[in-house]
């Protein structure tokens, strides 16, 4: 059971009579996923609530280097239906294009669900004038209704001015809760590794003929196989949906297939292969 703060019941109020989309902002460790549960529990049995998880780093709704949108319908205990698209990395840095462009085509998908409300979890890349501007973009891109502020101090100050006379935009700042433990760089990384060994624990090996396939992202050398070995990729369907993340184990240019291992999938239903900027091993470690 979340414990929740007193500052968050009138946005709940309004969410729970409204609906509406509501963008949750905020630098790693102050506890925004922790709200977005809270609210996805308080209006899940509404009309449905989306959680859209825009964190590729420290992931809710998938695995690491994926954005995802979880619908749930009647219980926050479990998702009724889950989409994804792939970042190709666990961090926007350089691929801001991939993380705008996977969420604004879920945003849609909520939209086009009828959901009553959208949560949204951002990245935690706030700091500096770059991450500062993709966030901006970000918001402005999803247009959401509410803008939820959890800051330490001024670390957001940079970004929320530029809404501030935003008419359809209305702006909550919520103090960081104290019970937010603040956790080392070690300790997200081990995460994520643990994160991408449970979802690669039953990958089976699969060969993926690529002639007639869309392939593109951060693309290796074709001749380069050293690059192409342990690269992580997403097998998508014709909307770039994500059907599985995939190791290549390598590149055969003869015969035009990849070697792989992935989660079980039907290759039928593979239209492109989304190559990202990771190299792992099946034990989630990067290499």
């Amino acid at each position: 059971m979340i414990r929740a703060q007193e500052e968050w019941g009138p946005l709940r109020e309004v969410l729970c009579s409204e609906g509406g989309a509501v963008y949750v902002l905020g630098m790693t460790d102050r506890g925004k996923s922790t709200f977005c549960r809270y609210l996805i529990e308080e209006l899940s049995g509404r009309s449905g609530a989306g959680y859209l998880d825009l964190d590729c780093g420290q992931s809710t709704i998938g695995p690491p280097t994926t954005l995802g949108l979880g619908i749930f319908r009647e219980t926050a205990a479990c998702p009724a239906a889950v989409h994804l698209r792939f970042a190709g990395s666990t961090s926007p840095r350089g691929h801001f294009l991939q993380v705008l462009a996977g969420a604004a085509c879920l945003r849609r998908k909520a939209e086009h669900e009828g959901l009553h409300a959208t949560v949204i979890d951002s990245p935690g890349y706030v700091q500096g004038a770059r991450a500062a501007e993709f966030q901006i973009q970000l918001i402005d891109c999803l247009r959401p209704d509410h803008l939820v502020a959890f800051q330490r101090s001024c670390e957001l100050e940079s970004i929320l001015p530029v809404f501030r006379h935003r008419t359809a935009l209305r702006i909550h700042r919520f103090p960081v809760s104290p019970a937010v433990r603040v956790r080392s760089r070690i300790e997200r990384q081990r995460s994520r590794e643990e994160r991408f060994r449970d979802y690669f624990a039953g990958a089976l090996a699969h060969e993926i003929p690529f002639r007639g396939l869309g392939v593109h992202g951060d693309l290796p050398e074709p001749r380069a196989r050293g690059a192409w070995r342990n690269r992580l990729v997403a097998l998508c369907d014709a909307e770039q949906m994500v059907l599985a993340l995939g190791i290549i184990d390598d590149v055969d240019l003869v015969r035009h297939v990849f070697s792989l291992h992935a989660p079980p999938l039907d290759p039928s239903r593979v239209a492109c292969v989304h190559v990202g900027s990771l190299q792992l091993d099946l034990s989630g470690k990067e290499r």
